[in-house]
């Protein structure tokens, strides 16, 4: 009973917000759930409230202050906290399950820590990168994000700030740092070692809307080497249309800064090219393996 005179509150709130200013539907109706008498259905529909992103955030201020619903006011205030923070999976099984159920890709990041504490420059950077809201928002809409942390214990940790800036590309010192991206099934259909900045990896999304529209992962795998083949195209016209650019420091020309950063886009393209096809779990549960062998190796103590 109290879950339905709560659901009647919210309608006859809706109603009146509507005669005021126009409500957006989905989150008119995500309203309604929060209310429902399933906990399932409810917290379900607190992450979806989340994944409606910044433009949601004035509908939701305003219900924080109508609903007398302790939980429904707890919800909300949730959402409101967690809208243009990414949003993880909690592990590949849930991952798979997410993305299965909405029908999206898997963003996986490979990170030498977990979320709250990355082990290197390049882990830092990564981290930082994906937590823009802009960028957030975006892969919140568009994939299911999932975060696989397979730091190896006697890595060294190169975060010391006398050390000049980790630069796009570095896949720290054991190499593990990577971006996946894959099928909802999970098989990657393109793959970037190392970080990258917002702005790179908003190109790459780009870039690969029809790698996932493709039919099958043949041709997938051709429209990739494509997208490679021009970004390194369009390296090379800007590098011969600015020859004086080119000999010029790369602290010193924002163009020659342009031109490596493509170059190294194209770059990590190819080095990504043996695991396209491959199925992104038992990928990543082999590599990993490799390398804690190979640095448990070098151990004196060990």
């Amino acid at each position: 009973m109290a879950r339905f005179l709560a659901l009647l509150t919210l309608v006859l709130a809706s109603m009146s917000a509507c005669a005021e200013e126009p409500v957006d539907a989905p989150f008119q109706a995500l309203l309604a759930k929060l209310a429902d008498d399933s906990w399932s259905v409810r917290e379900q529909a607190e992450q979806d409230l989340i994944g409606l992103g910044p433009a949601a955030r004035p509908l939701i201020e305003k219900e924080i202050e109508r609903t007398e619903d302790a939980e429904i006011k707890m919800r909300l205030r949730n959402a409101l906290r967690e809208i243009g923070k990414p949003r993880w999976a909690t592990g590949i099984k849930a991952a798979l399950e997410q993305a299965a159920r909405l029908k999206r890709p898997i963003f996986l990041v490979c990170a030498d820590g977990p979320l709250d504490t990355p082990h290197s420059r390049a882990g830092v950077e990564l981290r930082r990168e994906l937590a823009k809201t802009e960028l957030a928002t975006e892969l919140n809409a568009r994939f299911v994000l999932l975060w696989w942390n397979a730091e190896v214990k006697f890595a060294p940790d190169d975060r010391d700030p006398k050390v000049a800036p980790s630069e796009e590309g570095d896949a720290g010192p054991t190499g593990v740092i990577g971006i996946y991206f894959c099928t909802s099934k999970g098989v990657v259909r393109h793959f970037l070692p190392g970080w990258w900045t917002s702005v790179s990896i908003h190109e790459d999304l780009e870039r690969l809307k029809p790698v996932f529209e493709a039919p099958d992962a043949g041709e997938g795998i051709k429209i990739r080497l494509d997208q490679a083949r021009s970004v390194e195209a369009a390296a090379d016209t800007k590098a011969t249309d600015n020859p004086a650019e080119m000999a010029k420091p790369s602290a010193e020309s924002p163009v020659r800064r342009e031109v490596e950063r493509l170059r190294r886009v194209a770059a990590g393209y190819h080095a990504g090219d043996d695991v396209v096809g491959e199925t992104v779990e038992g990928y990543l549960n082999r590599r990993v393996a490799d390398i804690r062998a190979r640095w448990f190796e070098t151990q004196p103590d060990r």
